[in-house]
């Protein structure tokens, strides 16, 4: 029965491969080709790690992937290098067991609890939105004129023009007209379930 390593050497010379020349092509450093073939284990890195040597190999020297991954793997490693074979994801959760389970989905429904109620805190405490989208900063309009007086804001506030509650819609959009007589300023307030307020002015101008 051949061994790895000698099967190796045979195919890589089979195909006029200088271990210098496998190297340059498979990028594959040149102590590491040399522990391949002569089996010396524990100058390679990890099983993964060598098995992707082997698949690269053959690749290059147009053997069966296959045939040469089985060879390693009954010839690889001996007993005392088993450790260098990293074991599977499932041995590492072995150890965690139904108890620890469920402590940790409690641990992590708590912490997205808390985020929730920091978040909800944050967002009632913090000051209303308001956008007024007309009239436009220094608008000129003549006296009696009617300007529309429009804006969106929170959906859970309130919104104030010459201390008169506007409605709101259930998109936070709302609108009214206004007669201009003189050049003056209008503003708008918006008020949030806690109290917080968001004012916001335009000035209108009445041409001479």
């Amino acid at each position: 029965m051949r061994a790895f390593g000698a099967v190796l050497k045979e195919e890589r010379e089979k195909h006029s491969f200088s271990i210098n020349q496998l190297e340059k092509e498979t990028k594959i450093k040149k102590t590491y080709l040399v522990a391949l073939e002569n089996q010396t284990w524990d100058k390679l890195p990890e099983f993964p790690i060598v098995v992707g040597f082997v698949r690269l190999i053959s690749s290059q020297l147009g053997v069966k992937q296959n045939n040469l991954v089985a060879l390693l793997r009954r010839d690889y490693p001996p007993a005392n290098l088993t450790k260098k074979i990293s074991p599977p994801r499932e041995v590492f959760l072995k150890g965690i067991t139904p108890k620890v389970w469920g402590i940790m989905v409690a641990v992590l429904l708590l912490l997205m609890g808390v985020g929730y109620l920091v978040f909800q805190y944050v967002d009632y405490n913090r000051n209303p939105k308001l956008v007024l989208t007309a009239p436009v900063e220094g608008v000129v309009v003549k006296s009696g004129t009617k300007i529309n007086l429009e804006g969106k804001t929170d959906t859970d506030a309130s919104v104030f023009f010459n201390n008169q509650a506007m409605y709101i819609n259930h998109e936070g959009v709302f609108k009214t007209e206004y007669t201009v007589l003189e050049s003056t300023v209008l503003s708008v307030t918006a008020i949030s379930r806690a109290g917080k307020k968001t004012e916001v002015a335009r000035e209108v101008k009445v041409s001479q």
